[in-house]
């Protein structure tokens, strides 16, 4: 099997790329599926199912990301307290903000003349349950904007993933084979919010597992094989085959790096915050009076040019600063000396 250049860099080249093009497929999506009787066509099901596909590529990404730099981090259990508040102050501040945006863009909706009673205003309750990413586990609940629930996964995976590392890229072969069952039982029992995604994750864990040569190709063609056919008899075979997509490209063009894409995947987190607040509000604004086809795909292109430009104003203003404030936080004594070196 492939394996990884050894002088490839800590930052993978490629995965921007592939986090441009993810995004811009969801943003595509989102516009042409989300924005009700605006697009009246057959294909609207499976443009949907391409939309879906990428944020499960996104997953896959994630899951191998995350403990990819904490391999490289030297990461141990002791470290775990400075990893999670790492990762909050890279991902709170801009989400809070972006947070506070859905809740003015939500109170404009409700007072404008094309309110069609569907949003209603946030209760503080909502809110509240916002912040700590709570809305699944509350019935009744429902998220400001419904791609919230992708960041609610991403979050729960970080936090169980500082505590799963030390097992999952254990040197002991019988703690491994241990944690790749434990791991599957809330999979099969539960299967909802993150355990109903999580093999998806996991098998970007056991590619880095791969790749950083924890596992021989044997251990980590069966797992990966036992989780692609769990997810097939235990989820949707679009999520199993959509998990396995981004492997190859992964290992096939490693070192690949696109410098315009390299600006859309840097602000890739900005774009996902922002798409259902600017581009959303662009194409639901002519979607009532547009009519042609042709200029609905305009209006389309036109929204998610405008998705970009504030994004990047966004990625400008609160992402990177946030970026920024978070690399300060060294997790351990080896990343300390590694940022004096």
């Amino acid at each position: 099997m492939i394996r990884f250049n050894k002088n490839i860099p800590k930052n993978i080249p490629v995965i921007n790329s592939y986090r441009a093009i993810g995004i811009l497929i969801v943003c595509f999506a989102h516009y042409t599926c989300n924005i009700t009787g605006f697009f009246d066509s057959p294909l609207l099901p499976y443009l949907h199912n391409i939309g879906y596909a990428a944020v499960i590529i996104f997953f896959t990404i994630s899951g191998f990301v995350i403990p990819w730099w904490l391999h490289n981090s030297s990461y141990k259990i002791n470290d775990y307290g400075r990893f999670v508040a790492r990762r909050m102050l890279r991902i709170e501040p801009p989400y809070l903000v972006a947070l506070g945006l859905a809740i003015a863009y939500t109170y404009v909706r409700t007072i404008s003349p094309h309110y069609n009673g569907v949003e209603t205003f946030p209760s503080a309750k909502q809110i509240l349950l916002h912040l700590g990413y709570l809305i699944p586990f509350v019935e009744g609940e429902r998220w400001i904007r419904d791609s919230y629930w992708t960041l609610a996964i991403e979050c729960q995976w970080y936090l169980l993933m500082g505590v799963m590392y030390p097992l999952f890229f254990n040197k002991n072969k019988i703690v491994r084979y241990l944690t790749y069952l434990i791991v599957l039982i809330p999979c099969y029992f539960i299967n909802r919010h993150l355990f109903h995604y999580f093999p998806v994750l996991l098998m970007g864990s056991l590619l880095c597992s791969y790749v950083t040569d924890t596992i021989d190709k044997n251990e980590y063609i069966i797992i990966t094989a036992i989780y692609f056919l769990f997810l097939i008899f235990n989820s949707e075979l679009l999520i199993a085959i959509s998990s396995l997509v981004i492997i190859p490209l992964l290992l096939l063009f490693a070192s690949y790096n696109n410098s315009k894409l390299n600006v859309i995947g840097n602000m890739s987190y900005s774009i996902y915050l922002m798409h259902s607040l600017t581009g959303t509000a662009l194409v639901n604004y002519f979607s009532h009076s547009v009519t042609n086809t042709y200029l609905k795909i305009l209006i389309v292109i036109s929204g998610v040019i405008f998705t970009l430009l504030t994004s990047y104003i966004f990625y400008k203003l609160l992402e990177k600063p946030a970026h920024k404030i978070s690399l300060k936080v060294a997790i351990n004594e080896y990343e300390l000396k590694s940022k004096k070196a």
